[in-house]
């Protein structure tokens, strides 16, 4: 048979603990919440260009990468050359292989940056060859 507790401090203290577990329970559940819609916001769903598009591309390329005339169409990634997924247009479309679809989007971070004027700024500052390669 459990002892009742009549210290009013260890009472008080249990009550307390109640109360943070139950805190701690509400805000663990809005924090799951928040982070799936999180996931969801980025996750926007990405749409195909359609087969129909990605043939008219690969054949006004003749089937190769832009970039580095590479032919294993299995492989051959549509790329916007405007970075912008909304426009899908014939003309704004280009086949590129992985390595230079990748090749392209860092050098446009990279360009985005220099635009920026952080690196001219660093480059000023810290006095450094103004060579610089990426």
């Amino acid at each position: 048979m459990a002892k009742k507790i009549k210290d009013p401090y260890i009472l008080a203290e249990i009550e307390h603990q109640k109360e943070l577990d139950s805190m701690s329970k509400d805000f663990e559940k809005q924090n799951r919440e928040t982070e799936r819609k999180m996931v969801i916001d980025i996750k926007k769903e990405r749409y195909s260009i359609g087969t129909q598009l990605r043939i008219a591309v690969l054949n006004k390329f003749e089937h190769k990468c832009r970039d580095c005339f590479e032919t294993d169409e299995d492989i051959l990634e549509i790329h916007h050359t405007d970075m912008n997924n909304d426009h899908t247009y014939l003309a704004n479309l280009v086949p590129l292989c992985p390595n230079c679809h990748t090749k392209r989007h860092k050098d446009s971070a990279v360009k985005k940056y220099l635009k920026t004027g952080l690196m001219r700024k660093a480059v000023k500052n810290q006095k450094v060859d103004k060579t610089l390669r990426f």
